[in-house]
């Protein structure tokens, strides 16, 4: 049995953990060949940020206590955080997130409090299949209404999760395609076949 709740810093390490398991499964991490070790710092300073801002879920097992889903969520015009101390092979998808992120504000006139961001979202391998990813998309509407925004939005880089977040009503309002992005003047992820680009989602509420 799976249950959701706000993330607090008693579930910090397991967060960690689960954020670091799970990205390695992602779509430009697996082409970058970041494994679970190099995640560790970049899951740290995130989980930080999301018991900073306590608008962040988790799924936990009722059995074990374990964290094994997550909805880290922030204002979309949050500060960028300092990322100096992770990894030099998460700066091409830093880039890719802030590209996309720019275009959004340099396009729409917003504010803050009025869209919620989903900086990351997952689910352990071990309990995928199991509808998790869709309740743990239920609760962060719930967050949004509670909180009075007026949509969510999140760079959705993988099939299943873009899947997902259309399923929700989500629609894409721009896309970085990955087999012409370049970073260092390098096609960095010229080898990914699908999908074809990484998608900035959108759903407002009515």
């Amino acid at each position: 049995m799976v249950y959701i709740v706000p993330f607090n810093k008693s579930d910090l390490e397991s967060t960690i953990r689960c954020i670091s398991h799970s990205f390695t499964q992602e779509t430009m991490s697996q082409a970058l060949g970041i494994d679970v070790n190099s995640y560790v710092s970049f899951a740290e300073i995130v989980s930080q940020r999301a018991i900073q801002y306590q608008l962040s879920l988790v799924a936990k097992n009722e059995d074990s206590g374990d964290v094994v889903g997550f909805s880290i969520l922030e204002d979309f015009l949050a500060e960028t955080p300092n990322l100096e101390d992770v990894d030099s092979r998460f700066l091409p998808i830093m880039n890719v997130v802030d590209e996309l992120k720019k275009w959004y504000i340099n396009n729409y006139a917003i504010k803050s409090g009025e869209i919620l961001y989903i900086s990351m979202t997952g689910v352990d391998e071990k309990y995928q299949g199991q509808g998790i990813a869709h309740q743990l998309m239920e609760e962060t509407f719930q967050v949004a209404r509670n909180n009075n925004y007026k949509g969510i939005i999140a760079e959705c880089t993988g099939a299943s999760t873009q899947h997902i977040r259309a399923k929700h009503g989500f629609k894409v309002v721009k896309e970085i395609e990955y087999k012409t992005f370049l970073y260092n003047e390098e096609l960095v992820f010229k080898d990914i076949e699908k999908p074809s680009g990484c998608q900035l989602m959108l759903k407002t509420f009515d």
